[in-house]
């Protein structure tokens, strides 16, 4: 069952609906014969409403037993449901109108096209709902590229995804679509920088583990435990199960693209560990909504790594005017143009969000064991991705780089 509500494109009476049915009005034996013959046709009108209501009912029902893997009823899905019309503006399927276009391309550049929409379709994943044209505006740009962020896209490639984004609207406009005014100014103020990534150390991974928490702060410190052993996304390590355990290891298929392949991670002690906490089982969600959940989960685990005493200074991009933050009421929020991002310092525990532990497992590893099998687990298809995604200016033990250092020249 979902709780959502939506309007429909049908009208009627107030008091004309009781317990989903339409209720006919009555007459009176006072009424005049041009009376009676008004709410006669009042009600041929209620028996069209009602026939029209139970063939919507049966269009509801039927959508919803072919509903994506992905996608959850709340209103947006059921507005689209009871208002046709806006079934043919999926983002999608502009997209691959758009990709149609560019088929001449050779390959290599047709395939950066084509990722806008495996991008698109996981970001639709992660949400539980298609999207519409006329919803990508400004708002859904910065939660777009907040999650993108999350899944560990360099900067680089958001600003790429989003331009592409905004070259497919542009597209759709010209054709006569109904796009949001907003999408001329999705790339305004993006600007390709650097990544100043962060990673927890197996020393802070081991305070975090020995914190005293109870209730949604154990929860959230277990599963990122699980995250900093497991090195896969929070969309994967949030839908673990017992069920994906095999001979001692996890089996899981990732989902960041088509090219993709399932890897098999074995369960390392501080994983045994959490699992042992739950019977077998990996840690429950804390809310039914995924949205909301990884939202919990990302403040969660900041709670708990300041419980943890994570104070070191860590070097971030900062904004001189944090848009949305601080600004008097009365004052203007200034717009991406007029907020100058420059490098600045927080306390590591602020910094901290879900994608930190895939990032520290391979941060952890990387010149430990070989970097092919690290990438085995974390799903990179090049070894060039991979050493940018890590932070390689970890701790390094030198004496044992000097010691095998000197094996390797005997």
């Amino acid at each position: 069952s979902a709780d959502a509500k939506s309007r429909t494109n049908l009208t009627i009476d107030n008091g004309r609906i009781k317990n989903s049915r339409v209720v006919k009005y009555k007459a009176s034996s006072s009424d005049n014969r041009a009376k009676k013959n008004l709410l006669i046709q009042k009600n041929l009108a209620l028996e069209v409403v009602q026939a029209e209501m139970t063939i919507l009912e049966l269009h509801v029902r039927t959508l919803s037993n072919q509903l994506k893997e992905y996608e959850v009823i709340n209103s947006r899905w059921l507005k689209r449901a009871v208002q046709p019309q806006l079934t043919h503006q999926y983002l999608q399927d502009h997209i691959n109108v758009w990709l149609k276009t560019k088929r001449s391309l050779k390959p290599n550049s047709y395939r950066k096209y084509e990722t806008l929409k495996i991008v698109i379709e996981g970001f639709e994943r992660f949400q539980g709902n298609r999207l519409n044209l006329i919803e990508i505006d400004l708002k859904f740009r910065d939660v777009f590229e907040e999650w993108m962020g999350e899944e560990g896209y360099s900067l680089s490639s958001q600003v790429d995804y989003i331009s592409l984004l905004k070259q497919a609207l542009k597209f759709s406009h010209k054709r006569g679509e109904t796009v949001h005014k907003d999408y001329m100014y999705l790339t305004d103020g993006l600007k390709k920088k650097k990544t100043l990534k962060v990673f927890l150390s197996t020393k802070e991974i081991k305070s975090i583990i020995d914190l005293d928490l109870k209730g949604q702060e154990a929860i959230a410190r277990d599963w990122l435990v699980v995250s900093c052993y497991t090195g896969q996304r929070y969309t994967s390590f949030s839908k673990f199960t017992k069920e994906d355990i095999k001979n001692g290891a996890i089996e899981w298929q990732q989902i960041k693209n088509d090219q993709s392949f399932p890897v098999i991670i074995p369960i390392l002690p501080q994983v045994q560990d959490v699992l042992d906490k739950y019977n077998g089982n990996f840690p429950p969600n804390f809310l039914d909504n995924e949205s909301s959940n990884y939202t919990q989960y990302n403040r969660l685990i900041k709670r708990v790594c300041k419980k943890a005493e994570l104070d070191d200074v860590e070097e971030t991009l900062v904004s001189k005017t944090p848009l949305g933050s601080n600004i008097p009421l009365g004052v203007k929020t200034p717009s991406r143009k007029q907020v100058k991002s420059h490098k600045g310092t927080k306390p590591k525990w602020k910094l901290v969000s879900s994608h930190i532990g895939r990032r520290s497992f391979a941060t952890n590893l990387f010149g430990k064991i070989p970097t092919e099998q690290i990438k085995q687990i974390t799903g990179h298809e090049t070894e060039s991705s991979f050493l940018l995604y890590i932070d390689k200016r970890r701790a390094v033990d030198t004496d044992k780089l000097k010691e095998d250092m000197i094996k390797a020249f005997e």
